[in-house]
């Protein structure tokens, strides 16, 4: 007797089903970690410019600008690569706030 793996859910639309639903899922909670709300002052800038080169802004910002070096960053092991961006966030945060606390006692 013949079996029909996709409706025994042993591959085929199963797994896919399950793989782009935890790749959603991967997806949403990046966003979630990784998003930082554009200040006034960026908006008025005009940082929505850089919308367009989606996920290649942060490959060229953890290449440092360095075009040669995307290919690098791309073959890293993603754990490797979200706790780089949460390192970022969380110096850049640092930085604002320290900034910030500066400036009040002025």
């Amino acid at each position: 007797m013949r079996t029909n793996k996709k409706t025994q859910g042993n591959g085929g639309a199963a797994h896919s089903q399950t793989f782009f639903y935890l790749l959603s899922w991967l997806i949403e909670s990046e966003s979630k970690l990784l998003a930082t709300p554009a200040t006034a002052l960026e908006k008025k800038a005009g940082i929505k410019a850089f919308e367009k080169f989606k996920y290649i802004n942060t490959i060229n910002s953890l290449a440092n600008g360095d075009i040669t070096k995307w290919g690098e960053i791309l073959n890293m092991p993603y754990e490797r690569v979200l706790t780089k961006l949460l390192l970022n966030k969380t110096e850049a945060e640092y930085q604002k706030r320290y900034s910030d606390l500066l400036n009040a006692q002025r």
